[in-house]
């Protein structure tokens, strides 16, 4: 009878362990993106727009990075600021900032134009001197996301990546790699292409590339397809579950050895 006890007892503490698992709710993807037009509240530049069209956003922090030395390679002969990052709708027409160096996002744009109601990320490429380029419909920036956990995936959605090996992601949780999206290699290519990364904290994230016209000659950058450059937007970013902390783990075991020692002295009272 004692060995039956403890069999029951490894039971059951098993099976709470499995109740308990299976009652975690299952992997869905949840968007990060703000369901709202504004500027992303980065962590190293202040909002060109007014305070309530600032976003400060829930869950992880943006940081805008140099991108020069990325393209000094390709050819890059004309310096570029940081970038800043906005939430458009392609369905919808804004100006934003001081009217003499506004972004205006229009309803049709230079490049391809999605028929959309879906909020996404658009970056705005600006010079040195904080001028924006091209009314800041030159999509392209270079991005470091922060997460406040780390998740088991996290998904991202590239729309119009139409240049060989210039947007994707160049580190993850602070190791540099290099995932680089390739593109149609043509104009008004208009597809959505995604990538997906594996239990993620942060990432740096590089949109687009600026074009021939800040190109030396005879560069890789100067035979891509646009002058003004291939603008890239995010369509889509998206997490699953968070990676289970350690001490989730030893709960789960310490729930199974407080069932053990409570069927030993249930059975020890009873002897007594």
């Amino acid at each position: 009878m004692q060995k039956f006890n403890l069999v029951a007892a490894t039971i059951l503490g098993t099976s709470l362990s499995m109740g308990l698992a299976a009652a975690m709710p299952a992997a869905h993807a949840m968007s990060l993106i703000p369901q709202q037009e504004g500027e992303i509240g980065l962590t190293n530049m202040n909002c060109i727009v007014a305070a309530k069209d600032c976003i400060q956003t829930t869950g992880y922090k943006v940081k805008s990075l140099d991108f020069n030395q990325d393209f000094k390679d390709d050819g890059l002969k004309t310096e570029f600021g940081l970038s800043r990052l906005f939430v458009d709708k392609n369905a919808t027409q804004n100006n934003w900032g001081p009217t003499n160096n506004q972004v205006k996002f229009t309803l049709k744009d230079e490049g391809t134009n999605p028929i959309s109601d879906q909020y996404w990320f658009r970056p705005v490429a600006y010079d040195t001197k904080g001028k924006v380029i091209e009314n800041g419909r030159l999509e392209v920036g270079k991005f470091l996301f922060t997460l406040d956990k780390a998740y088991e995936e996290v998904s991202l959605d590239f729309f119009d990546v139409e240049d060989n090996f210039f947007s994707g992601i160049l580190e993850v949780n602070g190791q540099s790699i290099s995932n680089l999206l390739a593109g149609a290699g043509k104009k008004d290519d208009g597809s959505t292409k995604t990538l997906k990364l594996k239990n993620v904290s942060s990432f740096v994230l590089q949109l687009g590339n600026p074009g021939t016209n800040f190109a030396k000659d005879g560069t890789r950058l100067k035979k891509t397809t646009f002058t003004t450059g291939d603008g890239v937007r995010l369509s889509g970013l998206a997490v699953t579950k968070a990676v289970p902390e350690p001490t989730t783990t030893l709960g789960l075991g310490a729930i199974a050895a407080v069932g053990l020692l409570g069927l030993r002295r249930k059975k020890a009272a009873r002897v007594g």
